[in-house]
């Protein structure tokens, strides 16, 4: 029992760590800290429980998880700015690097990749959550001829580039001099 409640507990501060560091808070060590206190009462101090308040605990504890989960979840960007070697960068939830296509026309509301270019360079679905370091009033859509809606910044169409394997990959910067990471402010960094 003890051993399931303390693993459940350490979620719980992985949680609350993530959810205070998301909130941009200067306490979230003091959380942190205060969360692993009770972690070490209740695996140190374990007091007696009837089998029946046990199975209690159990539940209570597994809806803590859940709510929990529900907040990691909360926590999550489709749309993020990351601190990179060419700047602070906009990228897709996965960390993914999002570009720009200078061919597309700023603020038109179409793409000018289509076809084959779409398979070197997937545009980015529509955004529903933009982190708090970026504009929210700066995302938007279009919809493309086949009736999918991808995501704007700024008024450029966004999009990712195929040979991106990892989170921070930059390997598409500057191909053909067209395509380009994006700035916090919707801009081109060439």
């Amino acid at each position: 029992m003890k051993s399931a409640l303390t693993k459940k507990m350490l979620a719980m501060l992985s949680v609350v760590v993530l959810l205070a560091a998301a909130c941009g808070t200067d306490t979230a060590t003091d959380t942190a800290a205060a969360v692993q206190d009770e972690v070490g009462e209740v695996v140190d101090g374990g007091g007696d429980e009837d089998a029946d308040s046990e199975g209690e605990d159990d539940m209570m504890d597994e809806e803590a998880m859940m709510d929990g989960e529900d907040m990691m979840e909360e926590v999550s960007h489709d749309l993020n700015a990351a601190t990179t070697d060419l700047g602070t960068i906009l990228t897709d939830e996965a960390g993914l690097t999002v570009y720009l296509f200078t061919n597309d026309e700023q603020g038109a509301g179409t793409s000018n990749c289509i076809g084959d270019c779409m398979a070197m360079w997937p545009p980015v679905g529509e955004i529903t959550s933009p982190s708090g370091a970026l504009d929210a009033d700066l995302v938007g859509t279009i919809e493309r001829p086949d009736g999918s809606i991808q995501a704007t910044y700024n008024g450029w169409p966004l999009y990712n580039f195929a040979n991106d394997a990892a989170a921070g990959d930059t390997n598409g910067q500057g191909v053909n001099d067209i395509w380009w990471v994006l700035d916090a402010e919707g801009n081109a960094i060439t």
